[in-house]
């Protein structure tokens, strides 16, 4: 997602600043509403290891398109605003055509509610279960895991809570599931607090009690975990309270299992982590 307002600020009640650039493409809101000023852009690593230029998607428009996730290129799952000016995110499936149009599904109730939001959906790569992030009532804390799956005739069950071992009375968000649903990644916050990466496995049918990942022998504040197939490689989104910023990093296992340091995605040097970015596991 790329948007080119600076949303830092509303940490502490200021408002977002504008400050660009203008990425080829962009939709910008009608309204000028810094939350639905976003777009979904893709990059591609190169043979050098370097970048390509983010590029925007076809399916991109004046709402707010966030988060999306895709394994083959084809079918995305993404978030969008329920309508202009809502608080409220429903998830949607978006499917490359043949010609290279676009063909976008909103998933229906009882996934979608009216009422909550529905964020940060992650697909299974067999299609068949959409993982995601949901403030709905009934839930543990602010905001709990959910997985809902689909029957054989393409309709979708009613989302299930991932349970007490997993969520909490905190706010658990940003889920990411191996390709065999053996492992989740997610984000946990309490409170104000900056979030924290956890990790869980599926033992017996059952999710173990999630671990907090240290980075580099140190917990950090990030979220938005993604790995690759193998598990070896994990890109997120490392929380810079001294630099007031996010910044993309990647980490990479090391000997023993452990994660390295992370390094900036961009400049492909090693951060410095003062002593102000270190934070106490909450478990």
């Amino acid at each position: 997602m790329y948007t080119p307002w600076q949303t830092w600020p509303t940490l502490s009640g200021q408002p977002a600043i504008l400050v660009g650039p203008a990425r080829p493409g962009h939709h910008s809101a009608a309204d000028n509403n810094p939350f639905e000023d976003s777009d979904i852009y893709v990059a591609t690593r190169l043979d050098d290891g370097t970048w390509s230029v983010p590029a925007n998607m076809g399916f991109n428009d004046s709402g707010a398109d966030c988060c999306a996730m895709t394994w083959d290129g084809t079918t995305f799952a993404y978030q969008r605003t329920q309508f202009t000016n809502s608080a409220l995110t429903d998830l949607a499936l978006i499917v490359r055509q043949s010609n290279g149009s676009w063909q976008r599904t909103m998933l229906p109730s009882p996934v979608n509610l009216s009422t909550s939001s529905e964020s940060n959906p992650h697909l299974t790569a067999s299609g068949n279960a959409i993982y995601f992030t949901s403030d709905r009532p009934g839930g543990y804390g602010s905001t709990d895991l959910y997985v809902a799956r689909r029957n054989t005739d393409g309709s979708w069950q009613a989302p299930v809570n991932l349970g007490s071992t997993i969520n909490s009375s905190q706010s658990e968000d940003q889920i990411w599931v191996s390709r065999d649903e053996q492992t989740l990644y997610f984000n946990r916050t309490q409170g104000k607090g900056a979030p924290q990466i956890y990790s869980s496995t599926l033992v017996n049918g059952a999710w173990s009690t999630p671990q907090a990942v240290k980075f580099g022998g140190q917990l950090l504040p990030g979220a938005e975990a993604s790995l690759t197939d193998d598990q070896l490689t994990m890109t997120f989104a490392l929380v810079r309270p001294d630099l007031n910023d996010i910044l993309m990093v990647v980490s990479h296992r090391v000997p023993g299992g452990d994660w390295g340091t992370p390094v900036s995605i961009d400049l492909a040097t090693t951060l410095s982590t003062p002593q102000g970015v270190r934070i106490t596991a909450t478990h």
